[in-house]
């Protein structure tokens, strides 16, 4: 009997955040890491939309069980208006607060 990698490595928290972005606009991601991602986003290696309107402050972040689950739910966001992602980060910014020194990455760019 074979194990696959997939089945023996336990799922981890994958978290669906959402980027206020330079030109007002809102970037929603997923990343098992928020500080790696976000250090990525300002350096210019993240996703081409953030290099193209950098990363002003991060906005929220919620924690999923797991990467399946996240990217449903970032697929859900990412066709919203930037309306309602501003509604669902206010949501969720009070749910789930960003730890202090995530968001201070932002403070030193």
């Amino acid at each position: 009997m074979s194990t696959s990698l997939a089945n023996a490595i336990p799922d981890q928290v994958w978290y669906v955040y959402l980027l206020l972005c330079e030109h007002n606009t809102i970037y929603a991601g997923v990343t098992p890491s928020l500080p790696h991602r976000m250090r990525a986003h300002l350096s210019g290696k993240g996703a081409r939309f953030t290099r193209m309107n950098r990363p002003i402050r991060l906005l929220a972040a919620k924690p999923y069980a797991n990467k399946r689950s996240a990217l449903q739910v970032e697929s859900s966001v990412k066709r919203m208006p930037a309306q309602g992602k501003r509604i669902l980060a206010g949501q969720w910014s009070e749910q789930y607060p960003v730890d202090q020194t995530t968001q201070e990455l932002f403070a030193r760019e």
